[in-house]
This record gives C-alpha cells, sequence and structure tokens, in this order.
C-alpha cells in the first residue's frame, strides 16, 4: 500500500524526461490485472483498479459495473479511488484522443508556433483590403497584427498580400520585419527576400548599453526574435548565417559584454549542431577567456557539434572542469555529457576524480552525467558502486545527499554489460530503509530490462517475508517490472509464501494483488493466488459442493505443478495440503478418469512428505484423496 505514494514523493526529485505512461498494458499485465479485478476482496480489487488508472489504463481496462461494487464499499478510501476513477472514465477524450490537460499541451505556446500549426485561412476581401491599410499604421504593435492575420491565409493568400508583405521587410521596426518574414514563408513566398531582411538585421544588431537596463532586454529579445523565424524558415544552417553568428561570439563587443547576445547566440549555435565544425577554430578559443561567464556560453553552444568533433570539443573543456571557479567547474561537470558517447573515452576518464570529492556538489552532477552518457560510460561501474557504498554525509546546497541515489540510476544506464556486477549490490541496498533510495533502484532496473531480471528477482523474492515493511514493499515492485515471466513454479511458491507469511492486513491485500500481477504470464499460477495466498473470501466450494470436472482439474493441476516447489516453506505447504483436502473432499462422486490420474499422482506426493512440520495436514489430505479413489474403485 506504501508503494504508489513512495513513488509519487520520489517522482518529484528524480523526474525524467523519458516518463511516460503506456497506452496500454502487456498482455501478462493485463491478465494480471483482469484476474485481480475478479477477486472476491473489495482491497484487492481496489488496488488492481488504483493501478489502473495510475498507469492511464483505464480506458482499456474498466467499465463502470468493474466499479459499482467498489462504490459501495464501507471502506471511504476504497469509495474514493473508485469515483476518481469513475469520473475519469466519464470524461469525453479531446481530440486526439488527449484530455485538455493531457500531455502535449502547452499553454504557453507562441503566437508564431500556433500559427504555424493552423490551416490555411480563406480571408473575405473587405478584411484583406483593411489589413493592406492596417500595414502602414504609426504604430509597430497595428502593423505588426495585420502581418499575423494575412500570414493566417498561408498558401491561399494572393500575390497582393505577399507583394504588401515584402515591403515590410524593409519596416524600421524588427518585431514586423520577423513577422512578415515568418509569414512569407508559411506562404511559400519570397524565400531570397526574407534570407536578405535577416541577414541584414543580423548584420546589424547592436546590444544596447548596459545602462539603458530595460531597453537591453529589449536588444536580446530582438536579436532572440531573429533567430526565432531564422529556425522557423529552415535558414539557420545557411552559411552566410553562420558565419555572421561566429563574427558575433567573436566580437568582444556583442558576446563579451552582453549577457542576452550570450544567452541568444549560444542557444542558436545548439541549433545549428555539427554544421558549426568547420568555426571551431574561432569558437574554441572562447573557453579560455577570463571571464567565466564567456566560457560557460561557449561550452554551451559548443555541446551538439556531432560525433566527429565531439572529442576535439571534448579536450578542449577539459581545464574547464580543473577550473578554480566552482560555477564553471559545476556546470561542466553538469552539462558535458551532451557531446555524447563519441565523447566518452575523453569525458569518462575526466569525471571520475570528481566521484573521489565527498560532500561536492559538482560530484552528484558528474554521476548524473555518466548515467547520461549511457554503455559508453561502463568502464565508472566500480567508482560508481563505492558511491553507493560509500555517500556523502553532509547536505550540499539544497540538494542534501543525493550522490547515492544518483549513483543507483546511473549504475542502471550502464548497458547490459555491467548488469551481472551491479544488480546484486542494487537489491542489497533495499534494506537501507531510504525511500528515496529504493524509488532510484528500480528506476535502475526499470533501465536495465529484463537482462537485469535473472539476478534481481531472485534476490528480491525472499524480501517480501522480510521484517522491514519498506524493504517488501521495493521487492514489490522490483518483481512487478518483469513479473513471473519465465513461470516458473518455484517463483511462484516463493511469492505464494510471503502472503503466507503477512501479519498485517494491508500488507496481505496489497501483496495478493500484486502476486495476481506477477502470476499474469500463466493461467494455472494465477488460479494459485485465487486458491492460495491466505485469499480474503476462500473460493473452495462448501464441503460436499461439486466441482465442475474442469474445475477439478485445473485445481488438482496448479496444486500438483507448485507442490514439490513448496518444501521451503511449512506455512504454504500446510496450506496447500488444506487446500488438497478440500478439493478432494468437493468430488462427492466418481472422479473422471482425468481427474484420477491426478489425484494418483497428488497421492504419491503426499504420502512421501518429508517436511515434518505439515505431515500431519499433508496425511489428512492424503485421507481425503484416497477416499475419492476409493469412489472410483466403487463405480467400477
Amino acid at each position: 500500500m506504501l508503494a504508489l505514494p513512495c513513488i509519487a514523493v520520489a517522482q518529484e526529485y528524480f523526474s525524467s524526461p523519458g516518463d511516460k505512461q503506456s497506452p496500454r498494458p502487456l498482455p501478462w499485465q493485463e491478465r494480471g490485472l483482469r484476474a485481480a479485478l475478479a477477486d472476491p476482496s473489495p482491497e484487492v480489487r481496489s488496488h488492481a483498479v488504483q493501478h489502473i488508472s495510475s498507469e492511464g489504463w483505464a480506458r482499456t481496462l474498466l467499465t463502470a459495473k468493474d466499479l459499482e461494487p467498489l462504490l459501495q464499499s464501507p471502506d471511504e478510501e476504497i469509495k474514493k479511488q473508485a469515483a476518481k476513477v469513475l469520473e475519469q472514465l466519464s470524461a469525453k477524450p479531446a481530440s486526439g484522443g488527449q484530455t485538455p490537460a493531457g500531455k502535449g499541451h502547452d499553454p504557453f505556446q507562441s503566437e508564431e508556433a500556433k500559427s504555424k500549426k493552423r490551416a490555411p485561412e480563406k480571408i473575405a476581401p473587405e478584411r484583406v483590403k483593411e489589413l493592406l491599410t492596417q500595414l502602414h499604421a504609426p504604430s509597430f504593435s497595428v502593423r505588426e497584427d495585420a502581418v499575423k492575420a494575412l500570414g493566417r491565409a498561408g498558401t491561399l493568400a494572393t500575390s497582393e498580400m505577399s507583394s504588401a508583405l515584402v515591403l515590410l521587410l524593409q519596416d524600421p521596426s524588427l518585431r514586423v520585419v520577423c513577422s512578415a518574414a515568418l509569414a512569407l514563408r508559411g506562404m511559400g513566398r519570397e524565400e531570397a527576400a526574407c534570407r536578405e531582411a535577416l541577414l541584414r538585421l543580423l548584420k546589424a544588431y547592436k546590444p544596447l548599453p548596459e545602462e539603458t537596463g530595460f531597453l537591453e532586454s529589449l536588444g536580446f529579445f530582438s536579436l532572440d526574435e531573429i533567430f526565432y523565424v531564422m529556425t522557423a524558415a529552415d535558414l539557420e544552417s545557411s552559411p552566410e548565417f553562420i558565419s555572421q553568428i561566429v563574427r558575433q561570439l567573436k566580437d568582444p563587443v556583442l558576446f563579451v559584454h552582453s549577457e542576452y547576445t550570450r544567452s541568444a547566440v549560444s542557444s542558436f549555435v545548439q541549433a545549428i549542431g555539427p554544421k558549426i565544425t568547420p568555426y571551431l577554430k574561432d569558437l574554441l578559443p572562447l573557453l579560455q577567456d577570463a571571464n567565466p561567464n564567456v566560457q560557460l556560453h561557449a561550452m554551451y553552444a559548443l555541446l551538439h557539434v556531432g560525433d566527429e568533433a565531439a572529442p576535439t570539443v571534448a579536450r578542449a573543456l577539459l581545464p574547464l572542469l580543473k577550473s578554480t571557479n566552482d560555477h564553471v567547474r559545476y556546470l561542466t561537470a553538469n552539462y558535458i555529457y551532451r557531446l555524447g558517447p563519441a565523447a566518452a573515452p575523453v569525458v569518462v576518464p575526466a569525471l571520475l576524480p570528481f566521484l573521489k570529492k565527498t560532500n561536492d556538489a559538482s560530484r552528484l552532477r558528474a554521476i548524473i552525467s555518466l548515467g547520461r552518457l549511457g554503455p559508453a560510460a561502463a568502464p565508472a561501474a566500480r567508482e560508481l558502486l563505492a558511491v553507493l557504498d560509500h555517500p556523502d554525509t553532509h547536505p550540499v546546497g539544497h540538494l542534501i545527499d543525493y550522490s547515492q541515489h544518483a549513483a543507483a540510476e546511473a549504475l542502471g544506464q550502464l548497458g547490459p554489460g555491467v548488469v551481472p556486477l551491479v544488480t546484486p549490490a542494487l537489491v542489497q541496498h533495499f534494506k537501507d530503509g531510504d525511500v528515496m533510495l529504493g524509488f532510484s533502484i528500480l528506476r535502475a532496473f526499470e533501465c536495465m530490462g529484463p537482462a537485469a531480471a535473472p539476478l534481481a528477482i531472485p534476490a528480491a523474492l525472499p524480501l517480501l517475508q522480510s521484517a522491514d515493511a519498506q524493504a517488501k514493499v521495493w521487492a514489490w515492485e522490483t518483481l512487478a517490472l518483469w513479473g513471473n515471466d519465465k513461470r516458473d513454479p518455484a517463483w511462484q511458491c516463493a511469492a505464494l509464501a510471503g502472503a503466507a507469511a503477512a501479519t498485517k492486513d494491508d500488507d496481505l491485500t496489497y501483496l495478493r494483488y500484486s502476486l495476481y500481477l506477477w502470476s499474469g504470464h500463466d493461467a494455472d499460477l494465477l488460479l494459485s493466488v485465487r486458491w492460495l495466498g491466505r485469499p480474503a473470501a476462500d473460493p473452495t466450494p462448501a464441503n460436499g459442493a461439486a466441482f465442475s470436472v474442469a474445475e477439478q482439474q485445473a485445481v488438482l493441476s496448479m496444486l500438483l505443478q507448485l507442490w514439490p516447489h513448496s518444501v521451503s516453506f511449512p506455512a504454504l505447504r500446510q496450506e496447500m495440503s488444506g487446500r488438497i483436502r478440500n478439493a478432494a473432499q468437493s468430488i462427492t462422486t466418481a472422479p473422471e478418469e482425468n481427474v484420477a490420474e491426478l489425484l494418483k499422482e497428488m497421492d504419491e506426493l503426499l504420502k512421501t512428505d518429508a517436511v515434518k512440520e505439515t505431515q500431519p495436514a499433508s496425511a489428512k489430505a492424503h485421507a481425503a484423496v484416497h477416499s475419492a479413489l476409493a469412489r472410483r474403485k466403487g463405480k467400477r
């Protein structure tokens, strides 16, 4: 029950741009969840509904009928959860299959970006005439609004409209010029004129003096506007534009003394990417500038140069990793991973010394960068394991101590080659009792994928019977990543034993729900959850009630499959003996041939039970099985 709240809190700290909800569950998850929804216990069904809702699967798996019994529950929390999901099912999806607040909705999207997505609009002739008149208004804002309105015509624009906009490429207002260029590009017209106008603006750009305050911010905004239009018009890779950008980077007035120019130019150079490579000889010296801000913006500009130039840029950044300026050193460690795996042979050895600097903010950033380099940083696995075992002991700014958590997540990103080395260590740290660390380890396993399952699952299963509630929670969440994917009866017995050992009702119901999920790979194992593991409502028919032949076969087959693997779990074996006895006693007539064969196999197993604690229960079960077989002999 603790697992979902723990994950929700942890995600506040360790959110990832790659986080996403699956559009529908995997087949084994769906089978397991549907079985949980059919369980007699409302608490088990409520856990299943909560999981389905949190994953965004409600419309796929749930109907109002599934929720009706939960809405009548005396438990207020169950009713609340069911009502919340029912509301989601009733909500009308927005176009595109998303609710209005769904992913991809950007309330701050610029007017220009919105206009690019609009379909061309037919503008009435009288409205066109009015807008053309407004293009000559004294107010630049009126002219700009008229340009944007004409731009909505897109490919439906007339030659009169496009000719009028071309004239505005000479407008004294930079905003009007940029809006006109964007509108013309949307019309598919006058590319050469747009290029010439934007290049002219770029050449003429000068930062305003520092003392002009607010006006300087307008100067930055204007430059940023030019870059936006160039990008929207697919002009950013033009050699003439790139040469002008490099000119600004090298100009001590334009780049060194204006923070706004530095931000705009470095962001734009990132967008250019590998096409900036021929100009590296002009840009790399900026990394040695005496001004730390110039160094940092030059670094930002060079982070996306592509694989060919990445090692060269990485070597040029090494002095910044050793800078006496804490801010420069910290930010370089934070961003250098963006050069990509091609730079790893240079970057990884340079970041490793940071891992030994305990209680240093740069240590955390270096750990995260190593993880984001992915398998290319695999040589750092042992050093990251050392961080896992020796975390920081004092707060580092507002970050408290997350070096250990970051190291766990980084280890999960290093690729399949390190999985055998790091998985046992990660599972061992589940026992630390740190909720945030547990979440990070879970993220690491998720990132490793099925390669981690053979080691993570056997290590997690024993924790289900741990006295530490938090260790059990993280074991549950680890097992939920893959479930019983090998359909292993020994796996199933170990998991069922966790339910047999549960002492708290909350633990028991959450574990029973989890068992359904984990068992979804195999129909027989799904049946074991309903029949074993201390179900809240006993599904066994009352003594004397008859099973159908199919039910007799299914239950006995499942118990036969699990019995040999229950030897290490006396409490579970004792429960199984009771179920076998009940099943045998419910066969009040002569069993069918197939059922009789199963009873004979079970009879042999019960006679040879070597577990002393369960021998009395096995003897009773054996007697019931023997009686059922005797009825068949009597029929003959």
